[in-house]
């Protein structure tokens, strides 16, 4: 067999549920050295050490996850997770992804619809802690910017940032799991979150929003002029000061480059 084709398919069996590597067995058996170790048994040995490698990488991806259901039950998804989303590239720092929508989907999970919401929030928290390092907007980048272009500039956010929202209290989750209070939060009702994550030097934080704030970095988010933004934002709430939200997120350095559309 080319070694090519027996990198593949060596591949696809070490990310088949265990139950097959007996199966495939069979064709593997010229690749191996013949001794006391028959070679279904080596599959399974090199199986359980890729997806436990990876099922790690998931749980220490996820440790607010890992403290509320349990190392084991985590661990079972992981492994679920792993064999139906490999991994598409040799860095396993951005890896797991998608595990929010997965878990969403995930018939066990059902009986607690907050656990994609937060792990949402982890994967935040984690893609702001490894994204590239970008410059932020300083006041005089803002002066620079002709009043007459205002209204057709566009914003860039920061490559470290995410907007989250979600009916669960997400920050008195993470409190509880952390340890920081005893105190169960209440999840039978809507509690409107809206936070920013996002990077400021080598910090990563968590931003509770108002409404219209998130609302406005949304519509940023999709490359809305500051012009469109506006107004979309004051349509829905017509008291959002656009002069106030400028100030905070320059403070905060939420932007990272400006675009005049004229």
């Amino acid at each position: 067999m080319p070694l090519n084709e027996f990198q593949k398919d060596f591949k696809g069996i070490m990310l088949r549920p265990l139950s097959q590597v007996d199966e495939a067995a069979s064709q593997f058996k010229d690749n191996f050295v013949n001794d006391h170790i028959p070679v279904n048994e080596r599959l399974k040995i090199y199986h359980n050490n890729v997806l436990g490698s990876l099922s790690k990488n998931i749980l220490t991806t996820y440790p607010l996850l890992e403290a509320l259901v349990g190392e084991n039950f985590l661990k079972t998804l992981a492994r679920e997770f792993v064999m139906e989303n490999p991994p598409q590239s040799a860095c396993l720092h951005y890896y797991g992804e998608e595990f929010d929508i997965f878990l969403k989907k995930h018939a066990s999970t059902q009986s607690m619809p907050y656990l994609s919401d937060v792990a949402t929030l982890e994967w935040a928290l984690h893609k702001a802690y490894h994204a590239a390092d970008d410059s932020p907007m300083s006041t005089d980048d803002f002066s620079a910017i002709e009043p007459d272009s205002l209204a057709d500039t566009t914003l860039t956010l920061r490559g470290s940032l995410s907007l989250i929202a979600s009916p669960y209290p997400l920050q008195a989750i993470r409190d509880m799991c952390l340890k920081k209070t005893e105190d169960a939060p209440d999840m039978t009702i809507d509690h409107n979150t809206r936070i920013m994550v996002w990077r400021q030097k080598l910090e990563v934080n968590i931003l509770p929003l108002e409404d219209d704030e998130f609302m406005m970095l949304s519509e940023i988010k999709k490359d809305k002029s500051l012009g469109e933004a506006v107004e979309n934002t004051l349509n829905a709430y017509p008291d959002f000061d656009f002069a106030a939200f400028l100030k905070k997120n320059i403070i905060f350095e939420t932007f990272s480059k400006a675009h005049s559309n004229n």
